[in-house]
């Protein structure tokens, strides 16, 4: 979706209206402006009459949320999100599915997906002015210098070890797994648009549907959507997933997946 304010003309203006619930125009005037502003100021927005990114997101989170409350994904929110990051809705069914495995973004009601990177605690507590090597003697499992997997403990499991991380520093543990159904890593709850870690964790427990919210955000802050957009998957993953993305056939993976959906 484009950012628009008054004067601009087309069809976003009456998406607008629809989403505000007003008579349809394609004319953004002084009128609609009102009610833009009058929407922000109700949803705690910048209040400037503008539509922009964070106010077409409220507008289709409370739109959604009228028609349809089930805390889980349907297939009208894949079809928003593709309008709102300018990518088709198989692609973004692409990258929930590999992220996840096709699983659902939770173990069990109110616990999401997670897995901790003990190398990433141990950098959160170093730039916390925290010395991770005593830990590291006394939790050699939970905190350490270099990438491994071999002390995961899959599903549940990792419950366990974010535990002891959070009695050793909350938020540095928060920022250290990555969760939900875009498995996003907690240091990137501002690219999630969360004004902390806390609240990109409570909004992962929450349901299924914030955890979407997140993944969608997260994209597009990152400007992610644009490979998404030209079905670049190996740019897309290299940047997701990390450089070592090859290893994992995450471009591979992606591709299948949108083949898939796309048909």
């Amino acid at each position: 979706m484009k950012t628009i304010k008054e004067g601009y003309k087309g069809q976003d203006v009456i998406r607008l209206c629809e989403l505000l619930g007003i008579p349809c125009i394609s004319n953004f005037d002084n009128s609609i402006k009102s009610e833009v502003i009058k929407f922000q100021r109700d949803n705690k927005l910048d209040a400037d009459g503008i539509c922009g990114p964070k106010t077409w997101l409220k507008l289709f989170i409370n739109d959604r949320l009228q028609k349809n409350s089930s805390p889980n994904i349907v297939e009208s929110d894949y079809v928003w999100a593709g309008e709102f990051i300018n990518c088709e809705s198989a692609a973004i069914k692409a990258v929930k599915d590999v992220e996840t495995s096709g699983r659902s973004g939770f173990e069990c009601p109110g616990k999401p997906q997670i897995l901790f990177e003990g190398h990433i605690f141990y950098k959160e507590l170093k730039s916390r002015g925290i010395d991770p090597s005593i830990w590291q003697k006394k939790y050699p499992s939970i905190v350490y210098p270099s990438w491994t997997k071999k002390y995961y403990k899959g599903g549940l499991g990792e419950y366990s070890r974010l535990e002891v991380a959070k009695g050793i520093n909350e938020d540095a543990a928060l920022e250290s797994i990555s969760a939900g159904l875009f498995q996003i890593l907690g240091q990137n709850y501002k690219t999630c648009s969360c004004s902390s870690v806390k609240e990109f964790w409570n909004k992962m427990c929450e349901s299924q549907f914030q955890q979407f919210i997140l993944g969608v955000e997260f994209i597009r802050n990152n400007n992610l959507h644009k490979y998404l957009e030209r079905k670049d998957w190996a740019s897309f993953a290299k940047s997701y997933n990390g450089p070592g993305y090859k290893s994992n056939s995450y471009d591979v993976k992606l591709e299948n997946a949108y083949k898939k959906y796309k048909k």
